[in-house]
């Protein structure tokens, strides 16, 4: 019978560890929440499904909803796998011409991803 024994001061520094790790993840996760409720988006409904599931979400710039969604699910994180229900982009500006700032971070009108529905 194999016997192995514990150090108190050995079980102390693990337990502390991991602790630490702990607490760096926790306060890194809500760094990332803090950071992206004050970029504009808004969630609800998370959820884990074979993945990050958020049943809707907004993103709103100087008090207009500039894009909304629902059903969104994040499948794979490499390759980039998402799968959306419902998406809505709202143009925000006065006229009909869709600006930059009708779009988050200015994104040009052209994907540089191919964006297919089914």
């Amino acid at each position: 019978m194999l016997m192995v024994r514990f150090s108190s001061r050995r079980f102390r520094r693990w337990v502390y560890g991991l602790l630490l790790l702990l607490a760096t993840v926790s306060l890194l996760i809500l760094a990332a929440a803090g950071a992206s409720y004050a970029a504009g988006l808004r969630v609800s409904e998370p959820g884990w499904q074979d993945g990050l599931t958020l049943g809707q979400w907004r993103v709103v710039r100087d008090g207009c909803v500039v894009a909304s969604g629902t059903g969104l699910a994040v499948q794979n994180i490499w390759p980039l796998h998402v799968k959306q229900q419902n998406l809505t982009l709202y143009d925000c500006g006065a006229d009909d011409t869709a600006t930059a700032d009708a779009f988050p971070d200015g994104l040009p009108l052209d994907s540089a991803f191919p964006c297919t529905g089914r």
